[in-house]
């Protein structure tokens, strides 16, 4: 037996390891059989080469696929796109962009062209194997490395407040769970180049209005006497001096100062304290913490 690496030839047929070789070995490390090892099958003879077939020709862009589908089989991008959005427990994770869903009929012809075999043949041998895992499922049979390809295990779940309160299979959510072998995914991966599409579906505070309480005015300020911030997501904790209000001044645009006194806060106001002695034009910034990240606005007028 001898290591098995991806594109590797077998020395026997002169021809790369193909998936459902008899004397493959998956694993980690993977290995083939030779001649004499325990359980090594004999190789047949060459099998003849394939009838000739019209060459399958990809269409056009946007022209109609044979079901009245768009044919995406000559769009297929390697550039996989994504969103950042943020994670409910802190933190951030992606998302795919998805592109055009492709048609069945451009799959079977594509499939058919790579085998030989007819669009239609490709989609009957297609339905035949899932009617096979799911005939085997049924009976809590299983395959961790099906042709190399992938695994077929069955499912369970469901929710109860007793042990014996599951009746049924809808009630245990019976299912079949196809996943991917490693051995197909890193290879693919490998082809991939990424693209962000940015962030979405982030919360963050809003400032609508500024109100000085000591006299009414919007967009007016009095040292020491008490400001009114309404808009949403605006609540923060009071303790965590990363959030709150924060002030910079024209002259130190770039120097944000912390507000330190506070009276009453809610999702939609915040009542802040300015402190004595400040003077001039202020812009204000409000930082909240939504989903364990820091995230911020600035109102969109100096106050004075």
């Amino acid at each position: 037996m001898k290591p098995l690496h991806w594109d590797a030839i077998n020395p026997l047929t002169g021809q790369p390891f193909k998936w459902g070789d008899l004397n493959l070995r998956w694993g980690n490390p993977s290995y083939y059989l030779e001649p004499g090892d325990p359980g090594f099958v004999p190789y047949g003879p060459a099998p003849p080469p394939p009838a000739p077939h019209k060459p399958f020709h990809r269409s056009h862009k946007n022209q109609p696929a044979s079901d009245g589908q768009t044919s995406n089989t000559q769009n297929i991008m390697s550039t996989f796109k994504y969103h950042v959005v943020p994670k409910s427990g802190g933190g951030f994770t992606t998302r795919p962009v998805l592109g055009a869903e492709f048609s069945d009929a451009a799959i079977d012809a594509a499939v058919a062209a790579a085998t030989g075999v007819s669009a239609s043949q490709c989609a009957a041998v297609l339905n035949g194997y899932f009617t096979q895992f799911l005939a085997q499922a049924a009976g809590c049979g299983w395959s961790h490395d099906f042709h190399g390809l992938f695994s077929v295990r069955p499912v369970s779940g469901g929710s109860a407040t007793l042990p014996d309160a599951f009746n049924n299979a809808a009630e245990i959510k019976a299912g079949v769970s196809l996943s991917l072998s490693p051995l197909v995914l890193d290879p693919w991966k490998a082809t991939l180049s990424i693209q962000s599409l940015g962030q979405v579906g982030l919360v963050t505070p809003h400032v609508d209005s500024i109100i000085n309480l000591h006299d009414g005015s919007e967009d007016t300020y009095t040292a020491g006497e008490i400001i009114q911030l309404s808009g949403d997501h605006l609540a923060f904790d009071k303790t965590d001096t990363t959030q709150g209000v924060f002030y910079a001044t024209a002259a130190a645009p770039g120097t944000k100062v912390h507000l330190a006194s506070y009276g009453p806060i809610s999702p939609t106001e915040i009542n802040a304290i300015m402190p004595a002695g400040v003077t001039g034009a202020l812009t204000i910034t409000v930082v909240t913490k939504v989903s364990g990240t820091l995230r911020s606005t600035t109102y969109v007028h100096p106050i004075t």
